[in-house]
């Protein structure tokens, strides 16, 4: 009996040991990666796919840590998102420079 015990409380133990950790990133990496997203790079954006699933994943199994992670990689992308509604577009850019040619200023 102290046999299965001990077996039962060791097994459990080494089970928590297994468990896939959260993949933290940092700041800047983030950013790097969600601009190359809206860059349209297929390899960033496969890259940000995985580890969104990843951190959803572990979300519902209710890893307190994803919900941080997952909650950082929003914040950075609305701040991207925000500094990108200011930005004017090529298509903007070539508009203004034809009505100035245009009208001569």
């Amino acid at each position: 009996m102290k046999k299965l015990l001990t077996g039962i409380i060791i097994l459990l133990s080494l089970t928590g040991c297994f468990k896939e950790k959260v993949k933290l990133t940092t700041p800047e990496f983030k950013k790097e990666t969600i601009e190359k997203v809206y860059a349209k790079e297929e390899k960033a954006t496969k890259e940000y796919n995985d580890i969104i699933a990843k951190l959803k994943v572990q979300l519902e199994k209710g890893e307190s840590e994803a919900v941080k992670e997952l909650e950082r990689w929003q914040d950075v992308e609305n701040d991207i998102k925000v500094k990108n509604m200011f930005k004017p577009s090529e298509e903007s850019k070539k508009r203004v420079d034809d009505l100035r040619k245009k009208y001569g200023n």
